[in-house]
């Protein structure tokens, strides 16, 4: 079984992260697109559109069907390129 942790100060997490950046950036945090797939994940992938591969661990905006030996980021990724890389 898979495990993640993550240790730090009460109320400090991924998504307040993602806010943080979001607001040094002056930018929506919905502008921003994440990825996990798991629960360390769930407050990054509700601050920004969160994007995840284990739907039954974490919710995320969307959905990726995972590939075997491939992350879930990874996936995302070579799509995202391929797909702006289309509209020139």
């Amino acid at each position: 079984a898979r495990q993640a942790y993550d240790i730090g100060m009460k109320g400090i997490n991924k998504g307040h992260a993602i806010g943080e950046l979001a607001k040094y950036l002056g930018i929506l945090d919905k502008q921003i697109m994440t990825t996990g797939n798991y629960r360390n994940d769930a407050e990054m992938l509700r601050a920004g559109l969160g994007v995840t591969v284990t739907p039954d661990l974490v919710q995320g905006d969307y959905f990726i069907a995972p590939q075997e030996g491939v992350l879930g980021g990874e996936v995302l990724a070579d799509f995202l390129v391929k797909y702006f890389s289309s509209k020139k």
